[in-house]
């Protein structure tokens, strides 16, 4: 098997998770212009732009459901 240290291994899982986030995003918005520009910048500033995207997603879909 390959060996990796610890610091490749997390190399590797980080780029699987931003790439797992892109497809979830790009799934999210209906594959449209905007679902991959969107996609696109999930991978490129991560966090910076995915945490407000939940969030708004979040109180988004709050907003909706009948309690």
């Amino acid at each position: 098997m390959f060996e990796f240290g610890w610091r490749s291994q997390f190399d590797i899982d980080f780029i699987i998770h931003l790439l797992l986030l892109a497809s979830w995003v790009i799934w999210r918005e209906v594959a449209n212009t905007k679902a991959y520009i969107f996609g696109f910048l999930s991978i490129i500033l991560g966090g910076i732009f995915s945490s407000p995207y939940t969030f708004s997603l979040q109180t988004k879909l709050g907003k909706n459901r009948e309690h």
